[in-house]
């Protein structure tokens, strides 16, 4: 930055193209004051106060615009709370819970991927391969499932490993 002695004006150097020297330029109005308007992540903001939630698989529509306080997503970068007037975002989700908070309560399902798309006007879609209720899912269940078809594949790499040496 350099300032002149006539007027005590700062002036920033710019190199022009097909010049080899250098230009002053006098900047009258900040550089912030010519960028349009928008809502970033650390402004206040106003309008609706609920989230408009609607959350699909491909056999059947769980929320259709209901009105929601928050949902927790988990994204493929993070884990993260969309609220009313929240910045626009797409995300994939990944396998995790989605905990939505509805007058209070707090409803959980489980997702095991999708998208998730949050817009300007406080609504947020969300296509999910499959999203069900965490009550409705049995630990028991997973756990003897996980290790049947562990062994299933242990058998079926065994009979390739005999196959491969006859």
């Amino acid at each position: 930055v350099v300032s002149t002695q006539s007027t005590g004006k700062k002036m920033l150097p710019l190199l022009t193209r097909g010049l080899r020297s250098k230009r002053l330029i006098k900047f009258n109005k900040p550089a912030i004051n010519r960028v349009p308007k928008t809502r970033g992540y650390a402004q206040e903001a106003s309008g609706p106060v609920q989230l408009k939630l609607t959350l699909a698989t491909p056999d059947s529509t769980i929320f259709q615009n209901e009105p929601i306080e928050i949902i927790t997503i988990p994204g493929e970068s993070g884990v993260f709370g969309v609220l009313a007037n929240h910045v626009p975002v797409i995300t994939e989700l990944k396998p995790g819970v989605l905990r939505i908070k509805k007058e209070g309560k707090n409803i959980d399902y489980f997702v095991s991927g999708g998208f998730a798309f949050v817009h300007k006007d406080s609504t947020c879609n969300i296509s999910a391969v499959e999203a069900v209720p965490l009550d409705q899912l049995d630990g028991d269940a997973a756990r003897k499932s996980v290790s049947h078809y562990q062994d299933c594949l242990l058998y079926t790499s065994d009979a390739a490993d005999e196959e491969d040496s006859v």
